[in-house]
């Protein structure tokens, strides 16, 4: 969503732009998102040390508190904190800040709601566990074997989680936690993932990482360029099919240049223990 907010005539005035409608659960995520995006009024009065937001036309309009954490970040808080605070970040005019229509097709599947929660925690752990100051393999090893049973199940049911079906982070979600599985369970994933990104419902991007980390595993050069190895801490590339086009076939699948992808890679080699 978008506050757009204006100092007039001793208060604050202005828009909130967001999708028509929408629900916040107790995690703080948004779900529920049913367009088309609309645009509702915003007035804000100050009271005491914070000001007081009014959101929208009717008599029973939303109220809440609206604080400034630093200049270039807001709070708004509703329901007298019961649910996660809204954070707002301010934005250039170059920037032209919209609200996003590409919205998955809300589903309400308590089955599917229960696989994109628990593929979402699963992944968040995942990431955690390789971004703290000293990796420890065992952990990640840990991980990733926890995992395997609920990844399995879900593709015995769903194949690969569309993302029309799971949306777009639930099913990059599932694809990083399959990076971390073994070959078979990979090589068994690989063909179906490919009819998914054929047909929209998974990313180039995280197709062409499990392409090259499946063709790295069997001996074979990498197409795309994603997988390295660490020596002496720093990230090195393992062998490329067709070195002149990696570059373009990079751009073409939505990846970062080389050098950027091998800095990123390399401050990992220095963490590992």
């Amino acid at each position: 969503m978008v506050l757009t907010l204006k100092w007039r005539h001793g208060k604050l005035a202005g828009t909130l732009t967001q999708p028509r409608h929408f629900t916040e659960d107790w995690n703080g995520d948004f779900v529920g998102i049913n367009l088309p995006v609309i645009k509702l009024p915003a007035i804000g009065r100050w009271n005491g040390d914070h000001a007081e937001l009014t959101i929208g036309h009717d008599a029973d309009q939303d109220t809440s508190s609206m604080d400034l954490t630093d200049r270039d970040h807001l709070l708004i808080r509703f329901f007298h904190g019961v649910v996660p605070d809204w954070k707002f970040r301010r934005v250039s005019a170059e920037e032209r800040a919209s609200v996003d229509t590409d919205w998955p097709k809300f589903v309400s599947d308590p089955e599917i709601v229960s696989i994109r929660h628990q593929l979402k925690a699963m992944a968040q752990a995942d990431k955690e566990a390789r971004e703290r100051q000293t990796i420890n393999q065992e952990e990640i090893n840990k991980l990733s074997d926890d995992a395997r049973p609920f990844l399995q199940q879900i593709y015995s049911v769903y194949g690969w989680p569309k993302i029309s079906i799971f949306g777009a982070q639930s099913s990059d979600d599932y694809w990083l936690l399959v990076q971390h599985q073994p070959l078979a369970f990979q090589e068994q994933i690989l063909p179906v993932m490919k009819t998914a990104v054929d047909a929209g419902e998974a990313t180039k991007r995280d197709y062409a990482y499990l392409f090259d980390r499946v063709q790295v595993e069997r001996g074979k050069p990498q197409h795309w360029g994603t997988q390295s190895h660490c020596e002496n801490k720093q990230a090195v590339l393992y062998g490329i099919d067709d070195p002149p086009q990696l570059e373009h076939n990079r751009e073409e699948a939505g990846l970062e240049p080389l050098p950027e992808s091998l800095r990123a890679a390399s401050s990992i080699c220095k963490k590992l223990q």
